[in-house]
């Protein structure tokens, strides 16, 4: 997938203010070095948050990769599949998400 770098990994890499995009695993949404929001529903650099206040969200994704390393990628394709597939079952049935889930 396409989608733009890191704004502070580019400077620190080439020096250039000039925004750069490049591909990513669909996964990828935080900039782990810097904590920049990378993912989705960022369309320009100027849009890439700080997610430090969720420290979830930072945990949660050097988790994957650490469970990508372990499994390897079709493994973990394959379980982001299923649960993606289970959670839009259980809301076409209804469920509600509560706030401790």
């Amino acid at each position: 997938m396409l989608r733009w770098a890191c704004r502070r990994c580019v400077v620190t890499r080439t020096g250039s203010t000039l925004p750069a995009q490049i591909w990513v695993s669909l996964h990828d949404n935080v900039c782990l070095r810097h904590n920049l929001w990378v993912g989705k529903n960022v369309f320009a650099p100027e849009q890439q948050l700080d997610p430090s206040r969720t420290p979830d969200v930072i945990r949660a994704q050097r988790r994957y990769w650490r469970l990508r390393r372990r499994y390897g990628p079709i493994l973990i394709a394959l379980c982001y599949d299923g649960t993606g597939k289970l959670w839009s079952g259980l809301a076409h049935r209804d469920y509600q998400l509560v706030h401790r889930a």
